[in-house]
């Protein structure tokens, strides 16, 4: 544990230096003149999000070693000097306001005991529980090859399941400290995120705050408890949720903002970071519709300077993505067969591309009845309801359950803005059912979904003095999130059970590693390679290896160093 804390107190000052830096001088080009107020949180989100485009761009010149770090340390030293006197404002005011505002005393206390248990917890099971099947099949290799190599032509070609290529890896690659831990590769960012999320909710509650936000809030606590028992695992969909559901408590607070300038320059700054979505998980693609709110906006303004800049930095989200793609599997957006754009001697073949596609998408989905597809859409949703488990089946009745009152809470409520926000999670949610329909890549909208309506009708109910109208909007509220909350019982109950297998004290000081895995040594053109001897998993020491055989029969390195690329063996013929 002790070596989680260290790791993650360089990656929050880090993050936090870097977004403290970059921050307000992005906000001042989008809209000149304005300074929106930015929380701890926003900065270590956003220093995150830069974090991993450099780490991207970084893997495809070399690679995520030490090196990386120490360039990112030199830049975040230079960025605290010039920022020093900033920082130093920064201090003073933080004491000013926590001296200065004591709101209920006994309800801050037990906020602040909630928050450290939610950190310890966190601290726990980063440093020990269960790793994703995932992330023996392919994260920790990912990671592998990013700390070795980075990016390298026709990786995809050693295992189809690189070419997913989630922006996530090279930030966990980043952080994972193996030149400082001889040899053991750390994986704490899941566990980092989520305590962050986790800390920004409940601590968020102390201060005032709107209702729509203040419900939203929930969602973290709930996610983290679904992903508990794996929150080791560098697994992106965590990261994915976790930003989804913080990004929609930011823009449930922006949208309550008077000042409409400082509005303006954090809808656009939320809106740049959703495009980060995309690079951690395709099936998040659907929530860059936040965009189109201020996009609307900069026309009516004719702010075209502004466009081009918030343009340019969406591109920047995005464009080491789709580089490395490229270079991975020969394709720009993985498993898309549509933008067939480039002749390369690593490219996949298009029918690999429409196979995967057709594997994840909905027809495709109908487990029980082969994959076959070919249903009606109600035919299929029946088969994807009894493959879910109780808690998944509780939490989609939640959402279920809100929509009815959503569609009262667009009628009666005046603003705009958040009628919007209902419909892109709506819209976010049909993309998932569309093209990922397993449920943990659509916990994100499912979660907050029935929480930003149980918001909304406490707020409507905020105002009125009759005593009527406040019991219906707590009964409402409260059927809402039955369901929801029943689940994260259960999940709890089961968390506490299962806890039952791991050894905490074994990891007081260290991290649990990665698994040894089964495996068997084989000759690739003179070089030592790994398949496994049984199943697919080949974990993180087994470098480098695939759950294939025919993936090395079928292809082969580009020279005596691996650094060089995989091509396949046909396309020399």
């Amino acid at each position: 544990m002790l070596v989680t804390l260290i790791n993650w107190i360089y990656i929050f000052l880090t993050s936090y230096i870097i977004g403290f830096f970059v921050l307000p001088r992005i906000s001042g080009l989008i809209v000149k003149g304005c300074s929106p107020s930015f929380n701890w949180c926003d900065r270590v989100v956003a220093g995150l999000v830069i974090a991993t485009v450099y780490a991207q761009i970084f893997s495809l010149f070399s690679g995520l070693g030490i090196a990386a770090n120490v360039v990112m340390v030199i830049f975040c030293l230079t960025a605290a000097y010039i920022d020093r006197n900033r920082i130093k404002e920064e201090l003073i005011l933080r004491r000013k306001v926590a001296g200065d505002t004591t709101p209920q005393k006994i309800i801050r206390a037990l906020l602040v005991v909630i928050g450290a248990v939610l950190f310890v917890l966190n601290l726990m099971y980063t440093a020990d529980s269960s790793f994703h099947y995932d992330t023996g099949l392919y994260h920790a290799q990912s990671i592998h090859w990013l700390e070795d190599y980075g990016i390298i032509k026709g990786l995809g070609l050693i295992h189809v399941r690189f070419a997913y290529n989630s922006a996530y890896y090279p930030l966990c690659a980043l952080y994972s400290m193996r030149d400082l831990m001889g040899g053991q590769s750390l994986h704490g960012m899941s566990g980092f995120i989520s305590m962050i999320l986790c800390m920004y909710a409940v601590y968020g509650w102390i201060r005032k705050c709107d209702a729509v936000s203040a419900c939203i809030r929930l969602a973290p606590v709930f996610y983290f408890l679904i992903c508990l028992l794996e929150i080791t695992s560098p697994e992106s969909d965590f990261v994915t949720i976790f930003l989804f559901i913080w990004m929609m408590i930011r823009l449930a607070e922006v949208g309550h903002s008077t000042d409409e300038d400082n509005r303006l320059a954090g809808l656009c700054l939320l809106a740049i970071c959703s495009f980060s979505l995309v690079g951690f998980k395709l099936s998040a693609a659907g929530f860059a519709l936040v965009t189109i709110w201020p996009l609307v906006i900069l026309i009516k303004k004719r702010q075209w300077k502004s466009i081009i800049l918030c343009g340019c930095l969406a591109a920047m989200m995005v464009l080491p993505y789709v580089i490395r793609n490229v270079i991975i599997c020969g394709w720009p957006v993985y498993p898309f067969a549509h933008f067939d754009m480039f002749d390369v001697p690593w490219k996949f073949a298009k029918e690999t591309l429409e196979s995967d596609a057709n594997e994840i998408s909905v027809w495709a989905g109908l487990v029980h009845s082969g994959g076959a597809g070919g249903g009606s859409m109600i035919e299929w949703l029946r088969y994807w309801w009894d493959e879910q488990v109780l808690a998944a089946r509780l939490f989609v009745s939640s959402f279920l359950l809100s929509l009815p009152v959503a569609v009262v809470c667009v009628f009666i409520r005046s603003k705009w803005f958040f009628k919007y926000l209902m419909a892109v999670m709506l819209a976010s949610i049909v993309f998932y059912l569309i093209k990922a329909p397993l449920i943990r890549y659509g916990y994100g909208p499912v979660l907050v979904f029935p929480l930003m309506t149980m918001g909304f009708v406490l707020e409507a109910s905020m105002g009125s003095k009759k005593a009527v109208a406040i019991f219906i909007s707590v009964f409402v509220s409260a059927v809402i999130l039955l369901p929801s909350l029943y689940s994260t019982k259960e999940l709890l109950k089961f968390d506490i059970e299962e806890s039952g297998r791991f050894s905490f004290s074994d990891q007081l000081i260290s991290q649990i590693d990665y698994p040894a895995a089964n495996v068997r040594e084989v000759d690739w053109y003179g070089h030592t390679v790994y398949l496994p001897n049984k199943g697919d998993q080949c974990w993180y020491y087994a470098f480098p290896s695939s759950p294939y055989h025919e993936c090395f029969d079928n292809n082969m390195p580009i020279s005596d160093d691996l650094a060089d690329g995989v091509i396949r063996t046909d396309s020399i013929r």
